[in-house]
């Protein structure tokens, strides 16, 4: 099943020099370091699947619920600071 709307970015840390590494792989090769990752991952361990999909919309429609409440709680008491210039 494709996905219809824009797809969703997470962010996994590298040691800088693994990094630099990759950069530089893709740079030469052409590409990017998003999709080397993309492609190195479902070597490991397979293509997504609908499941994986269906599971990940679900868990990333509940963080933006929570977000979206924390933000709202936390802005009702909100004072912004005094700047003097």
């Amino acid at each position: 099943m494709a996905r219809k709307k824009g797809t969703s970015r997470c962010s996994i840390s590298v040691k800088g020099v693994t990094y630099d590494r990759v950069k530089a792989f893709v740079e030469e090769h052409g590409g990017s370091i998003s999709n080397f990752c993309e492609e190195i991952v479902e070597a490991k361990i397979g293509p997504a699947t609908d499941e994986d999909r269906k599971k990940f919309d679900e868990s990333e429609q509940e963080r933006i619920k929570k977000t979206k409440e924390e933000d709202d709680d936390g802005m009702k008491d909100y004072i912004p600071p005094i700047q003097f210039f």
